[in-house]
């Protein structure tokens, strides 16, 4: 994601909850090549949903895991208690 890339994963790991299904990437049925095999194809055949779901794989870095983000975040809601 950081490096602006389109993610396919499972449907049963934690890496899916970084992924917004077709918005960055795919959650796929776990074990189930004929999904792998689909959503593969599906990118391979459409070089501008890459494009789109990199930029929205760079968007979701900056917006909800940017260490200066974080940072501030974690210190203003801490000095605030």
């Amino acid at each position: 994601m950081a490096n602006g890339l389109p993610i396919i994963t499972t449907d049963t790991n934690n890496t899916s909850c970084y992924t917004a299904h077709n918005e960055n990437g795919f959650i796929i049925k776990s074990n189930s090549i004929d999904d792998l095999k689909e959503n593969l194809e599906f990118l391979i055949n459409n070089k501008g949903t890459i494009i789109k779901f990199g930029g929205k794989s760079l968007d979701i870095i900056d917006q909800n895991h940017n260490p200066n983000k974080i940072y501030n975040k974690f210190f203003s809601e801490k000095l605030s208690l």
